[in-house]
């Protein structure tokens, strides 16, 4: 099938990936549909299209309601010639390549993908990380955390480009040297919101993919954003909620992967807090297991990666992936930490627990904290998850 009989249909049916779809399984492909003449398309049982796709479609290419159609297409085109653009269409037409593992398991997922960047970075084993645009600055600390603790672990981060959260998740995910993918609500040439425009040619040249479902020139609209949040939750292997308000696009996005069977995490939040409400509920109400850290995460999804992908990402072998990143402490901090279960101790406690002295143990201490062993606390030091 010719991708640009594909692009003429998408555009002339205003974008819709439901419409789309019924108009190609009702004459078989889009170069069949678009060879046949508007009272062809009037005459087709069940089809009940709008009068205006069949004036555009009569006025192809140059008549006067064709006119804004044919200019995008032929934009489009032109922007498909640039280096690292491309265009993933679904069904035959896409030879090889097929769809990603995760998005080939959504029936609905969208017919065709814009990329820009790195498209092998499709293929990879993504976690969603998304959140609130009014983010607090702990929201967004956490956010970068545990982003950048999923890249080490061999893991894509796969977010939305908005404010907030999703920015942060990008970053996160960056400065750990790994790969992020951008799923955006307008089309892969303009950047929503535009202050994000270095943040997304980062994530090109960093070796990640900005990718969207709207053609080039489409501006940002209200009803795209449920439809970016589908294909978040499409291409990953879960969503992570970080902070959301009851009625977000976060929670959209969780509610997708939820009805895809795909595991929703959510990190809990101060009991007031606005941006912590809607992570709240979904633990309230079963949608989402709770999380602290990247280390629920990667326990969690291991079994649908081997299932999905047949292997782990380099360093996710185990829960213990995420702390692959530790050195082995010397003799004295081994012994201390060998010492601490789950629980809370104060200096007075490990002192008089052991044969080191004051000094001593706090040495240990401070070489366990460096690596990332223990964490001091309110009340004294403890333990962190492997």
């Amino acid at each position: 099938m010719s991708s640009d009989a594909v692009l003429r249909l998408y555009l002339l049916l205003d974008q819709d990936d439901r419409l789309y779809r019924r108009v190609v399984n009702a004459f078989g492909s889009a170069e069949e549909a678009l060879a046949r003449p508007s009272r062809a398309w009037r005459r087709q049982a069940g089809l009940r299209l709008d009068e205006r796709y069949l004036l555009r479609h009569a006025d192809w290419p140059h008549g006067e309601l064709a006119t804004a159609l044919h200019e995008q297409w032929q934009a489009t085109l032109a922007w498909l010639d640039e280096p690292d653009h491309g265009l993933w269409l679904d069904g035959p037409e896409c030879g090889e390549k097929g769809w990603p593992a995760a998005l080939s398991r959504h029936a609905a997922r969208p017919p065709l993908l814009f990329l820009a960047g790195n498209e092998a970075a499709l293929g990879l084993p993504q976690i969603a990380v998304v959140g609130s645009r009014a983010a607090t600055r702990h929201g967004l600390a956490l956010a970068r955390e545990i982003s950048a603790d999923l890249a080490r672990a061999g893991f894509a981060v796969t977010s939305g480009l908005a404010s907030g959260i999703d920015g942060a998740a990008h970053e996160g995910a960056l400065s750990a040297g790994g790969v992020t993918l951008a799923v955006l609500g307008c089309g892969p040439d303009l950047t929503y919101p535009p202050r994000h425009r270095e943040l997304a040619a980062r994530v090109i040249a960093e070796g990640g993919l900005v990718l969207s479902e709207f053609a080039p020139g489409t501006p940002p609209r209200g009803w795209h954003f449920p439809r970016r949040n589908q294909v978040i939750s499409a291409l990953s292997l879960g969503v992570l909620v970080v902070e959301a308000g009851p009625d977000s696009g976060s929670i959209i996005t969780a509610r997708a992967a939820d009805d895809m069977s795909r595991p929703v995490w959510a990190v809990p939040g101060p009991v007031h807090s606005l941006q912590s409400r809607g992570c709240h509920e979904l633990i309230r109400h079963g949608h989402a297991r709770l999380v602290e850290s990247a280390v629920d995460v990667v326990s969690d999804v291991l079994p649908s990666l081997r299932d999905w992908y047949g292997a782990c990402p380099a360093g996710a072998t185990g829960v213990s992936a995420m702390a692959s990143g530790r050195g082995e402490p010397g003799a004295v901090a081994c012994a201390l930490r060998d010492r601490l279960d789950w629980q809370v101790y104060s200096l007075d406690e490990l002192v008089a627990g052991g044969e080191q002295s004051a000094g001593t143990v706090m040495a240990a201490l401070g070489e366990l904290e460096v690596l990332g062993w223990v964490a001091a606390v309110p009340g004294g030091y403890q333990r962190l998850p492997p």
